[in-house]
């Protein structure tokens, strides 16, 4: 197939999915403009900035910046539309992203539909709910939320970002120097972007990408310093310092502050005996593809660097929590969902890469096509959880 058709051919798919997409995911994010108590909270942040120029405590901002930007652009639409056309614009962009990698990744053995619904799962993908009592789903480790405005304009950032993480660690060369200063200076933009979404995955990627960096330089293996230090650390670590000092030396509100406590957060909402099971159900897929490929699966950096930044993400979510005001908000949870959202990415990206190689194969390994059908059909039951997941939020937000 020529060039020119293979290019036709993803921009026909592309276009088909994004147009799905426009009839599947705007009915929640409308549902939670209107009823979802986080949209509420952080409009009226929205309308304070616009109408008096400060950000208040406030120091994740983009989501806000973007409706203040709507607003100028549609002043005749009341504030819950400018929300939810906010995250509406948000979940297209996702879903081009997601399918631009993918296509990138997988195009050479996928058929384009497969590549579309691959586009959708991981939309859509969930914990394999079993206890649905709780309004957030709180207990899962939940790559995908409909209720959080900032949570869903994160989304966009943290798999590229996540890419650019592993390939400073591959120290890949680069075609010329301007290459290489467009690729620090994109890096640099979209964990700078991320981290005024919402900082949670950019303190679970630095720490994992260090403790890898350090792992490398024991082994004695190269590593894209520039990159590292200019594209990712140095930006993360300039941001989250001044939105560490905004947050916790506010003016505006009584103070709060971080500290160390089990489960503080957590125990509140959720039985203790319940939270490792709900961990499990989680992550079902993802350790499946670890288990059934371990040797392969243990030499793969990316698929390694994800599992690293979900541990560390894991350790803020069930070990740190915040004090005074902000002591019932839970802003740490989101750590670990955010990490989720990338290790369900760098799974099936391993997976297709298993695929490949038993395409390839000959004769053909033993039991290979048995393991791929099993974490196959575990994937797809963690997108049936998420469609599960879709409903029930519909219904009981669309009920209130």
């Amino acid at each position: 197939m020529s060039a020119s058709s293979q290019k036709s051919i993803e921009t026909t798919t592309l276009i088909a999915t994004m147009s799905l997409s426009l009839l599947i995911f705007p009915p929640a994010f409308i549902v939670a403009a209107f009823k979802a108590g986080d949209y509420f909270m952080h409009l009226i942040f929205a309308l304070t900035m616009d109408e008096t120029g400060a950000v208040l405590h406030i120091s994740n901002v983009l989501f806000h910046a973007v409706v203040i930007g709507y607003g100028q652009l549609f002043p005749t639409l009341p504030p819950q539309t400018l929300s939810a056309l906010t995250l509406i614009t948000a979940v297209e962009v996702l879903c081009f992203v997601l399918f631009k990698l993918l296509w990138w990744k997988t195009s050479d053995v996928l058929h384009p539909v497969a590549i579309m619904l691959l586009t959708f799962g991981l939309m859509l993908i969930a914990p394999i709910f079993i206890w649905l009592d709780d309004v957030h789903m709180l207990g899962y480790i939940n790559p995908v939320i409909y209720h959080s405005p900032t949570q869903n304009l994160l989304r966009i950032f943290v798999i590229p970002v996540s890419l650019l993480a592993f390939r400073a660690l591959e120290n890949r060369p680069y075609r010329n120097t301007t290459h290489r200063i467009f690729i620090i200076l994109l890096s640099a933009s979209l964990i700078a972007l991320a981290s005024l979404s919402k900082p949670s995955f950019t303190i679970t990627i630095i720490p994992a990408l260090t403790l890898y960096v350090l792992y490398r330089l024991w082994k004695r293996q190269p590593i894209d310093w520039l990159l590292y230090l200019f594209g990712l650390c140095i930006p993360a670590v300039g941001i989250i310092a001044l939105q560490t000092f905004v947050t916790y030396t506010s003016t505006y509100v009584d103070p709060s502050g971080m500290a160390v406590g089990f489960m503080a957060f957590m125990l509140k909402y959720v039985p203790l005996w319940r939270i490792p099971i709900q961990l499990l159900l989680s992550l079902v897929f993802p350790l499946a593809v670890y288990g059934l490929y371990f040797q392969n699966a243990r030499r793969d950096v990316y698929l390694n660097l994800s599992w690293v930044t979900l541990l560390i993400g894991l350790g803020y979510t069930y070990f740190v929590h915040e004090t005074g005001y902000r002591v019932g908000d839970g802003n740490f949870i989101w750590t670990s969902y955010s990490a989720s959202f990338v290790l369900m990415f760098a799974s099936v990206i391993f997976m297709v890469g298993q695929y490949r190689a038993y395409r390839l194969a000959n004769p053909k390994p033993h039991g290979a096509l048995r393991r791929l059908r099993i974490v196959g059909a575990l994937f797809i039951v963690h997108v049936l959880s998420g469609i599960v997941g879709y409903f029930t939020f519909m219904d009981r937000f669309g009920s209130m």
